[in-house]
């Protein structure tokens, strides 16, 4: 009995020690998301999720890292916004990441709502503006882009002009903070998966390896070639008829025996050939959802 109760001490000692919390997974996912490891980052959320189902910024989180992941899965992201949403209705960012994957899958209808809805709650959001102009400017509806553009416009003038009136005496590092940000906002720089390149770094090198061995096979095959042509010359030129015949024989085999090399050396290629084929390097997305 005093066994069994000194087993149960130690198992709960080590689940106590062991066991993370869903804070800690979703912690722990946001360093691997920031480091770019989206894959990783998708993990962690995961077990954040199982722990607690109602942290709506963990489906945020998770929803960025299946976009900006080397698999692009925009349904799954979808879904974790439109969660993200239910439990955080008044949160725009919600609908205006799921916005942006409903316009990436030419469903403009329902983007133009989401940014719509985005606008409402925060009716000085920038991006929403342009991401719905676009939008509607892919619908057609040329003067509802171009309202949403100047729109857009005003505001970052307005945005630029309230940076420059900050009395620099007061704070340098305030100003930078918002000039961060609307780079952030605005940046035409693309994300990728950084984890993703180990793979695609393998798949290449072991096709270069592939490469190189079909190089050194049929490199024996051409000098047994070259051997096998030779061999049959000094045949023909031969007055033995016995020398005559055994070199002509040694060099057709020869060249036989080469051409075969040289053929198998297509094998290494071909096998090469596939593993490029199949490599796909990280997709990129424009550093738009928040």
């Amino acid at each position: 009995m005093r066994k069994t109760i000194v087993l149960l001490i130690a198992l709960v000692s080590v689940s106590t020690c062991y066991g993370q919390t869903a804070e800690e997974y979703y912690e722990q996912g946001l360093e691997k998301y920031h480091a770019a490891d989206y894959r990783g980052a998708i993990r962690s959320l995961n077990k954040s999720i199982q722990l607690d189902p109602n942290n709506a910024d963990a489906y945020n989180k998770r929803g960025n890292s299946k976009l900006r992941a080397f698999n692009q899965d925009f349904r799954g992201a979808m879904a974790d916004y439109s969660k993200f949403i239910e439990l955080d209705p008044m949160n725009p960012k919600g609908y205006f990441n799921r916005g942006l994957v409903r316009s990436t899958l030419e469903d403009y209808d329902r983007a133009i709502e989401d940014f719509t809805e985005a606008i409402k709650l925060d009716p000085n959001y920038t991006i929403a503006y342009k991401e719905r102009g676009d939008a509607k400017k892919m619908m057609g509806n040329k003067e509802g882009a171009l309202a949403d553009y100047e729109a857009a416009t005003e505001m970052e003038l307005k945005e630029k002009a309230s940076v420059a009136e900050i009395d620099t005496t007061q704070g340098t590092e305030v100003v930078e903070s918002i000039e961060e940000s609307m780079v952030v906002k605005d940046s035409k720089n693309m994300v990728v998966d950084l984890s993703a390149f180990t793979t695609v770094e393998k798949d290449i090198n072991y096709a270069g390896l592939q490469l190189q061995n079909a190089r050194k096979t049929f490199g024996v095959g051409f000098f047994l070639g070259l051997l096998g042509s030779a061999l049959a010359t000094g045949g023909y030129f031969a007055k033995n008829p016995k020398v005559q015949t055994g070199l002509v024989v040694a060099g057709g085999v020869t060249s036989l025996v080469g051409s075969v090399v040289m053929i198998t050396a297509v094998i290494p290629i071909g096998g090469a050939g596939k593993i490029l084929q199949r490599v796909q390097f990280p997709k990129t997305l424009p550093v738009k959802v928040e």
